[in-house]
């Protein structure tokens, strides 16, 4: 039987949420003030497992979540098997040492019981230690060094494990969004705004925090053209077809609202001025 594409992300975004013409969210310096973090209810239940393993582990006071697993404190929307996290700033090499050991343990035992094999792979400051059945992870503890850090993290529901502020988290994914373009990053930025948690001024200004320096229109255009790529793998008329109008909504959303700029609509203007300009002259000559 054949079948049809595989949903992605981008869609479930689409379905979800209808489109609202502006979100209500305070100056960025604001977003998580008084946003509570809350216990995700639908976590992995591997990474359920694992972090509560961890708790009330003094080994585990230099980690800090972040990722798909810290925006399900803020927003549990979607699910994830991974456990994301950053090492706490000035954590010593031999308490991330410790910590390390204590997540190997903590996910051979694991793996033990639900018969999983276990691996583990490095590259740059990331160490991520990976459960897998037959070939294929299911879960993985993802850590590495942070460069910039807007906020001093909050406790967590497993303490002494800390949980990235909603600004981080926003100004991460922003930075993600903008590098590698996954659906994914689309998605959880388009429901960061439709749920008003933060404004798309407020979430291009928290990524230029992390990004002190970088050209915000240089990010834009990145951004749509990770869209253009997406929408020729998964051009609109080959969707389901009662995704197509909230899919287009959805993909119009990241041209009008979140990638808009002055710049180029300006840009645009007056080459149109030039065009009709000229149209006008070839007019008169004839």
């Amino acid at each position: 039987m054949a079948r049809g594409p595989k949903r992605s992300d981008e869609e479930g975004a689409a379905k979800k949420e209808p489109l609202k013409s502006e979100c209500t969210s305070a100056r960025p310096e604001r977003v998580s003030d008084e946003l509570p973090a809350r216990k995700p209810t639908n976590l992995d239940p591997l990474a359920a497992e694992l972090l509560d393993a961890l708790e009330q582990r003094s080994e585990a006071a230099c980690i800090i979540l972040g990722g798909g697993i810290a925006m399900k404190h803020y927003l549990d929307y979607r699910p994830t098997h991974d456990v994301d996290a950053w090492w706490r700033r000035g954590a010593m090499p031999d308490e991330k040492r410790a910590a390390l050991e204590l997540v190997r343990d903590s996910v051979r035992a694991i793996g033990d019981s639900h018969n999983l094999a276990i691996g583990e792979r490095t590259w740059g400051s990331v160490v991520s230690i990976e459960l897998a059945r037959e070939g294929k992870t299911v879960c993985s503890f993802q850590i590495a060094d942070r460069d910039v850090e807007l906020d001093p993290p909050r406790e967590s529901p497993w303490p002494p494990i800390l949980l990235e502020t909603l600004r981080d988290n926003v100004a991460a994914k922003m930075s993600a969004l903008v590098v590698r373009g996954a659906p994914r990053d689309f998605t959880d930025v388009y429901m960061v705004a439709m749920r008003g948690l933060a404004s798309i001024d407020d979430v291009w200004q928290l990524w230029q925090r992390k990004n002190p320096g970088a050209d915000v229109e240089l990010a834009k255009a990145a951004v749509l053209r990770h869209l253009e790529e997406i929408e020729m793998r998964r051009p609109l008329e080959r969707m389901p077809e009662a995704d197509r109008e909230r899919l287009a909504t959805f993909r119009g959303w990241v041209r009008e609202e979140l990638t808009r700029s002055p710049e180029r609509e300006q840009s645009v203007d007056r080459e149109r001025r030039r065009r009709g300009k000229s149209d006008r002259g070839e007019e008169l000559e004839r």
